[in-house]
């Protein structure tokens, strides 16, 4: 695990490696917890089975791409939240299971993954995304023509508003995406 940043990406603008060198995920697992002061990064990537745990009703906020390989991991105890911040287009891609997940950035645009990618709010969590009149958020994939995938289960709550919405199919979970004012 490291994280890199420049001086001009400035505090809170490097990139977390999460990466494990091919080794299962139970070699070892990176964790952001109370002993962890840095709650932004620009982006975050998780990588040959690396496995990143987010722990006492922490909140980690990122301003620019999530990345999740096929292998990887990410897990959040109940009471995190992973937050999209910054005025800069976002992309989440892979296979993620978010407890909490906010982007409430009014005139921001999030990128999904479609292939090998699978948002995910549990049962007991909540998704919150959005924009402001007249500067909706943007959700959208990573790859023109293709759906990006979007799963909430039983019991996990939706809070979507002033959204504009290009190619989301929420198919994959037992409970409707609704967006108002959208």
């Amino acid at each position: 695990t490291v994280y890199l940043q420049t001086v001009a990406q400035g505090e809170g603008g490097g990139t977390l490696v999460i990466d494990n060198d091919g080794y299962t995920p139970e070699y070892g697992v990176a964790q952001i917890g109370q002993y962890v002061t840095c709650e932004q990064v620009g982006s975050v990537v998780i990588t040959n089975c690396g496995s990143l745990k987010l722990t006492d009703e922490r909140t980690l906020a990122f301003a620019g791409d999530w990345r999740t390989a096929a292998g990887a991991r990410f897990a959040g105890d109940a009471g995190t939240t992973v937050r999209a911040v910054g005025d800069a287009t976002a992309r989440i891609v892979g296979t993620n299971t978010f407890v909490n997940f906010a982007c409430e950035v009014p005139g921001k645009t999030l990128r999904f993954g479609t292939t090998d990618s699978l948002l995910t709010i549990p049962m007991d969590g909540r998704i919150t995304l959005a924009g402001a009149a007249g500067r909706m958020l943007t959700l959208t994939t990573d790859v023109e023509g293709e759906r990006w995938p979007l799963a909430l289960q039983f019991d996990s709550v939706c809070v979507i508003d002033r959204v504009a919405v290009d190619h989301g199919d929420a198919s994959y979970g037992n409970v409707a995406a609704v967006a108002v004012s959208s």
